[in-house]
């Protein structure tokens, strides 16, 4: 008596191969995050002799919008830059830009957190210089209250031919328009603001008083950190960052006294 069986199952389809790893030399100096702080560690870093010229700044985004800093007006980047869902809050998803200048890119918030003395404290700084920063950064906060609707008319700020980031009191904007801008405009939509103020603001962030448009050499785009490895220092026992790993598989290793400086969101990742 003759009995059928069912065909044997198909072999399962070849996985392609792994990428290799890929180990770069080791780096003095390691920054994990380019927002404006990790933006900031990193160029003073690039200057120090700690360094020695091996210098790794990590991103996981890319540059900013084309025409973020030149062409676009304030209001046609506001919350406009590639985003990641960092954690919740109240219940609710917490996006943050992912773009190298992180969230001065896309919402141009500063803050002033606690008493000057409390920043001065934390900061090593005087207490004058920490209530210089926390007038810089209350000014970027408040001139965005004025609202056109209720008829009031925010006085303009004449034009500063090469201004810099701090040439308008701590503004993370800039007025390209001769007979100046009223700053109240910046994120009012066209029909909203006074004709031609809005469209002659510009955004400024710290990334691009320092590096323009672009990003350094040292900078990395589109790199994810996924871990970082330490290893029990044998004198001490205090453990020391050993190696950044990003998502591609990269291995960045640390150089023998180095340090890795995570800035802004990325202390807060749960997966790093």
């Amino acid at each position: 008596m003759w009995r059928s069986y069912p065909p044997p199952p198909p072999p399962p389809p070849r996985q392609p191969p792994a990428s290799p790893t890929v180990t770069l030399p080791p780096a003095q100096c390691t920054v994990v995050g380019a927002g404006p702080g990790g933006v900031l560690a990193a160029d003073v870093m690039a200057g120090a002799d700690g360094c020695g010229g091996s210098l790794r700044l990590f991103e996981r985004g890319d540059l900013p919008l084309e025409g973020t800093y030149d062409t676009l007006p304030f209001f046609e980047t506001f919350n406009k830059q590639e985003m990641y869902i960092v954690g919740t809050y109240n219940g609710a998803e917490l996006p943050f830009a992912g773009v190298f200048g992180g969230q001065q890119t896309t919402n141009g918030g500063v803050f002033a957190p606690g008493t000057a003395a409390e920043l001065a404290a934390g900061l090593a700084i005087g207490t004058a210089a920490a209530q210089a920063a926390q007038a810089c950064a209350a000014a970027s906060v408040n001139a965005t209250y004025w609202k056109p609707l209720l008829g009031a008319v925010p006085p303009p700020v004449q034009h500063i031919e090469g201004q810099t980031l701090l040439d308008h009191n701590g503004m993370l904007a800039t007025c390209v328009n001769e007979t100046g801008c009223a700053w109240g405009d910046m994120l009012m939509p066209p029909g909203f603001h006074t004709p031609g103020s809005a469209d002659s603001i510009r955004r400024r962030t710290v990334a691009h008083g320092v590096h323009g448009s672009g990003a350094p050499d040292y900078a990395t785009l589109g790199a994810e950190v996924r871990s970082i490895d330490f290893e029990e220092d044998p004198n001490s026992g205090e453990l020391m960052a050993a190696a950044v790993r990003l998502s591609d598989g990269t291995v960045s290793p640390v150089a023998d006294g180095g340090k890795v400086l995570l800035a802004a969101s990325s202390i807060g990742s749960a997966r790093i």
